[in-house]
């Protein structure tokens, strides 16, 4: 039995909190610094393919990192569970005087909001769509792509 007792303990100590140590690691890696993110999709071409695998820094509103031409990933305002990857087209206070397929006047983006297009217009579900969203839906900013192989590097602006 005393050798049953030492093998619990063995484990407890060893395993179990050293997984808790590794997680918990993670998590704090997650929220504070970025994430590692599985791209699909055909909005971002020719910038970013389906099948992408990209570094995201994550986004801190209190900071206002996020400057015209960033990629972002965005809690779609359409289905909150899922994340869009799109680019930053207008910041607040800026006009949008953009139109595709229909004249759409010229309006100011509120406060606190931004505007978003993919690169691909034609197959983009974008603020076009949703209209500006608001900042604290941005989840992260693209930085780095990790796959494929042949196409490591910093994103381009």
């Amino acid at each position: 039995m005393a050798q049953n007792g030492s093998w619990i303990k063995y484990v407890f100590k060893k395993v179990i909190l050293r997984g808790a140590f590794l997680y918990s690691g993670c998590m704090v890696l997650n929220k504070y610094v970025g994430s590692i993110i599985f791209l699909t999709g055909d909005s971002m071409h020719p910038t970013i393919y389906d099948g992408d695998v990209v570094f995201t820094r994550t986004y801190n509103p209190r900071k206002h990192e996020i400057k015209k031409n960033d990629i972002v990933c965005v809690k779609s305002p359409t289905d909150r569970g899922i994340l869009i990857c799109k680019r930053v087209a207008l910041l607040e206070h800026e006009y949008d005087n953009i139109s595709f397929n229909d004249i759409r006047p010229s309006t100011r983006i509120a406060a606190g909001h931004c505007f978003l297009l993919g690169d691909n217009l034609y197959s983009s579900s974008d603020s076009r769509a949703f209209g500006p969203i608001p900042m604290g839906l941005i989840f992260s900013r693209v930085t780095y792509r990790i796959w494929p192989p042949n196409r490591i590097g910093f994103i381009e602006k």
